[in-house]
């Protein structure tokens, strides 16, 4: 390509943040980021087909040796050697063989997604193949890492492979002897599945709950009663069980009803009852109908009391003031109704005895021993235990004696103890069981295809992510290493070039932006997966070349995580790529960054340090503090002030929002002095008074000097001529006191230096210090104390505007 004089410009892990460049500089971008246009490019369908020639030779090979060999073994005839070739990154994670084009010379859907990006551009394929000599440099120490991680699963897959045997010899006699049995002969399937009863779930309930409820007692089904009633057993012989369904077909008569296992529970005759007691007790002299009536409708007393009074009413009125002149039939009409009236009071007094004795004899029945009886007793004030036999006669009214209340509450004990035991024992009555519809329910859960499977899966310890696996189909685990190491750093080692493209141009002592390469790091990425999958395969390791082994490309170990995630989940969300065989076949490369959202592909940038400032001080903290603008009167942006940090509020002090600090995703560091420091933010967001947001005041990067780690000493440089006035002691540098950095410090002679108050607008504090200062001599009496105090450091912070790091446009 006569525009690119044959070169196209590698680039790095690294780059100037392309929003910022002015219309020449990202012209010359273009050019070369254009490269192929249109496309395919040439090199491109030339490289495609080249890559190819290992799927078409594979391809014809099997075709010739099918056609002339069909008596070869299969393996033969369909595994021809290879034809090695340029390798097609990504091959087994992506499930692609070729690119471009199909067998038939057809395109391929998607033919500018991210593997043809990555193998037919020239840029990213050379990324990859520094993946791979990395692994290839290296290869001794992974694989020694790996086989270390795959001790567990060769263990798992040991006991996988005893289940698969169990599977297949467990399903013939599944297949062969429960099916038919189910159909045929569901009692004797239910008894002799009976020791499953715990393990199985119907409609969720054990199958042992369910019986429990039915009518079939538990030792029907029982290991005994099965010997017992086996076909050839003696018991079964003399009884002739096989005339009537065989031994267990008592299973489906006991849970029809037919008959029972056993008479029911009755009270021996030689004991006298309770409830016998109260029927001895009840009252005799009245009809039965009589007694019926008064349980039924206590009201009937009462109506007979209010019959008689109405008939004696009526003698009254009616027949009392003609007594001596009423005549004779008469007489005997009223003399009829009076001895009508007089038996129906006998009937209401008699009947009140009646059902007090009624009322005495239920007392005791067991079914009226509840402590609401015992609150109906009256109270008895003189209540004594006395021997049986002996006088006593109750007092009524007032209050119980003190033994009286004891004995009640000793009766109210005993009938609540009563009334919880009968109701906890009171059995509910038996659900007959569906035998055929619970033994078909039974033979689809202990299908050995499932059951096997499921308790070999919990018994094996791997690690999840092959478990996961594994729950799709029950084969032999798949295993796949995972490194956490930060692989910019085997980059690095390789070239700090390959890294930052030019690093050598950055400046001693400066700090800079950039921002990251994704497609770069992606193909790198890729090409030290791919390699290292052909390097378990090589060493026999049990994988299927699908797994991604290297995701952490930047150092994630100095992440302050703020949301108190636990370390496993936080250790997914910090890696730079998701598994490669997730990677969509519609994606392109560089939208694989793992810590955003899919569809938010843009570069992040990075902070670089260069210089002594981290080496003096290892323990600085650096971060993002978002800028504010100093505000008119109106409320409008003065833009011709500086910006200034946005205020943290106390109650954000511990746990500061994103919107206003972000500290580092991840770092690196090139020997010796370089270091970078990677955030959330984009050159857009950082710098700026973007066309979009025309008044955003953007981010500042702060570089904190650590308050927990006091220094003590003075300013070696300082403004103007030495001596003169201060505002505070920390004004106060090693001229002013007329000796050299390191040199004995004497509190004489007195410095020639006059603490005075700030003029002007001081900086917020300066008051208050100058007060504190002032209070502290310098002269033969000043204590250890006071001398520290002058001679403390207070912590700096420099906070430097991206907009100041970032080129003009």
């Amino acid at each position: 390509d006569a525009a690119l004089g044959g070169i196209l410009k590698l680039g790095g892990a690294l780059q100037i943040p392309e929003a910022t460049l002015g219309d020449e500089d990202l012209a010359d971008v273009q050019k070369y980021e254009n490269w192929d246009a249109p496309y395919p490019h040439i090199f491109q369908r030339r490289l495609a087909a080249f890559i190819n020639l290992t799927d078409d030779y594979a391809r014809q090979a099997a075709d010739a040796a099918n056609a002339a060999a069909t008596d070869l073994p299969e393996a033969i005839r369909t595994n021809p050697d290879p034809l090695i070739t340029a390798p097609l990154y990504g091959r087994w994670h992506a499930l692609t063989q070729r690119l471009m084009t199909d067998p038939e010379g057809n395109p391929l859907p998607q033919d500018r997604n991210w593997i043809h990006e990555l193998n037919l551009d020239p840029r990213f394929r050379t990324a990859a193949g520094f993946g791979t000599k990395v692994v290839q440099q290296n290869q001794e120490t992974y694989m020694e890492a790996a086989w270390k991680q795959v001790g567990d699963v060769l263990r798992a897959n040991q006991q996988i492979k005893w289940a698969q045997l169990a599977v297949q010899t467990s399903w013939v006699w599944y297949d062969s002897h429960l099916q038919p049995l189910k159909d045929a002969q569901p009692d004797q399937f239910f008894a002799l599945t009976a020791p499953l009863d715990r393990r199985v779930l119907v409609d969720g309930k054990t199958r042992f709950f369910v019986q429990k409820a039915s009518p079939v007692p538990r030792a029907a089904v029982a290991s005994p009663m099965r010997r017992i009633a086996r076909p050839g057993s003696r018991v079964a012989k003399k009884l002739d069980l096989a005339s009537v369904g065989g031994g267990m077909a008592m299973v489906s008569r006991i849970n029809a009803g037919e008959i029972h296992p056993a008479p029911p529970k009755i009270t021996p005759p030689v004991l006298t009852t309770v409830d016998e007691i109260a029927d001895a007790a009840e009252p005799t002299g009245l009809p039965d109908f009589l007694f019926d009536w008064l349980r039924a409708a206590p009201w009937l007393r009462t109506l007979i009391l209010i019959i008689a009074l109405l008939i004696l009413l009526l003698l009254v009125v009616f027949v009392g003031p003609e007594l001596g002149s009423i005549t004779p039939g008469l007489g005997s009409l009223a003399g009829i109704a009076l001895a009508v009236a007089l038996g129906l009071l006998w009937l209401f007094q008699r009947t009140g005895r009646v059902r007090e004795q009624q009322e005495t004899a239920d007392a005791i029945r067991e079914d009226q021993l509840t402590p609401e009886a015992i609150d109906r007793l009256p109270n008895v004030p003189n209540f004594v235990l006395t021997p049986v036999g002996a006088p006593f006669q109750p007092a009524s009214g007032g209050t119980d004696s003190p033994e009286g209340v004891r004995f009640k509450q000793g009766l109210t004990d005993a009938f609540t103890l009563i009334q919880a035991s009968g109701a906890v024992s009171a059995l509910p009555a038996p659900v007959v069981m569906d035998l055929p519809a619970l033994s078909a329910q039974t033979f689809t859960t202990i299908n050995p295809a499932t059951t096997i499977p499921r308790r070999t899966l919990i018994r094996i310890h791997i690690p999840e992510r092959i478990r996961r696996r594994l729950s799709e189909t029950f084969v032999e685990a798949m295993a796949y290493p995972e490194f956490d190491t930060p692989m910019y750093k085997p980059l690095v080692d390789l070239s700090a070039e390959l890294f930052l493209p030019n690093i050598q141009y950055v400046e001693e002592n400066s700090i800079s932006l950039l921002e990251t390469n994704q497609r770069f790091i992606e193909s790198y990425m890729v090409g030290l997966n791919h390699e290292f999958g052909r390097e378990l395969l090589w060493r026999e390791y049990p994988t299927d070349q699908r797994g991604s082994y290297f995701r952490q490309f930047w150092d994630v170990s100095s992440y302050l995580d703020r949301s108190g995630t636990d370390a496993e989940t936080l250790k997914e969300e910090l890696r730079d790529i998701p598994p490669i065989h997730l990677w969509s076949k519609f994606s392109d490369l560089g939208d694989h960054d793992h810590r955003e959202k899919p569809g938010e592909n843009e570069e992040e940038l990075v902070l670089v340090i260069r210089g002594e400032l981290l080496k003096k001080y290892p323990t600085a903290v650096i971060y993002a503090h978002r800028a504010e603008w100093v505000l008119k009167t109106d409320g409008t942006p003065d833009k011709t002030k500086p910006r200034g940090l946005v205020a943290i509020t106390p109650a954000e002090e511990a746990n500061p929002p994103d919107s206003k600090i972000r500290t580092p995703l991840y770092e690196a560091k090139v020997d010796p002095d370089i270091y970078f420091f990677g955030f959330d933010l984009t050159a857009i967001e950082a710098k700026g008074e973007s066309d979009e947001l025309p008044d955003d005041p953007g981010w500042f990067f702060v570089i904190k000097e650590r308050p927990g780690e006091p220094r003590f000493g003075l300013d070696v440089d300082q403004d103007g001529a030495p001596g003169g006035t201060k505002n505070t002691w920390s004004d106060l540098s090693w001229t002013d006191v007329g000796v050299l950095p390191g040199e004995f410090l004497q509190p004489l002679p007195p410095p020639a230096v006059t603490l005075v108050p700030p003029t002007g607008t001081p900086p917020p504090g300066m008051d208050q210090q100058h007060a504190e200062d002032i209070q502290i001599p310098w002269n033969t009496a000043i204590s250890a104390a006071e001398m520290a105090y002058i001679l403390y450091q207070v912590p700096v912070l420099v906070a430097v505007h991206a907009s100041e790091m970032l080129p003009e446009a």
